[in-house]
């Protein structure tokens, strides 16, 4: 487990390989990368938070693009109105 520079999201990972990115303040799922052939057993953000590396079991090193930037925004739905404040 390991917080973002502002500690607005969590990225966490597990046993069964998947790394998933939650929102702390109330620990709702934000996103989840395909998962992993193996488990994950550490994870780290690179210092300009562009990337997340996950270090598998088998000793292998996956880097994830990631934009915390594009989290912050609100989704739109394309039918729903949205209004400029």
């Amino acid at each position: 487990m390991v917080l973002n520079a502002d500690n607005q999201y969590t990225v966490i990972g597990g046993d069964r390989g998947f790394v998933q990115i939650i929102r702390t303040h109330d620990l709702q799922p934000v996103y989840a990368y395909p998962q992993c052939d193996a488990s994950i057993r550490s994870l780290a953000i690179t210092h300009d938070q562009k990337y997340i590396m996950a270090g598998l079991s088998t000793g292998c090193l996956i880097v994830f693009n990631v934009n915390f930037n594009v989290l912050n925004q609100p989704r739109r739905d394309s039918g729903t109105p949205t209004a400029n404040v």
